[in-house]
């Protein structure tokens, strides 16, 4: 099928309506890592642009992620390591 024969005339492309909201919060911590490939990246920004909840939802996204961007993970000391393997 061409592509503008698949395009609503007044919107997007009819495949960026057959995923839901869940589907979308799926993808979001892909968009907000930038692993998304293009399409899912287009597609992904496009559901944006209207849908409120979303919008909301990856506002608490890049919150989270500015949060856990700052941890910085301990490396654990040598000892702990022997006892845990003398453990197993």
């Amino acid at each position: 099928m061409h592509a503008a024969a698949s395009r609503n005339y007044w919107g997007p492309p009819k495949e960026v309506f057959s995923m839901t909201c869940h589907d979308y919060k799926d993808l979001m911590m892909g968009y907000l890592d930038d692993e998304l490939t293009p399409e899912q990246r287009n597609r992904f920004e496009i559901h944006l642009s209207g849908c409120d909840s979303c919008r909301a939802d990856l506002k608490q996204f890049r919150k989270l992620k500015a949060i856990t961007d700052e941890v910085t993970l301990a490396e654990p000391e040598d000892r702990l390591w022997q006892d845990y393997w003398c453990g197993v």
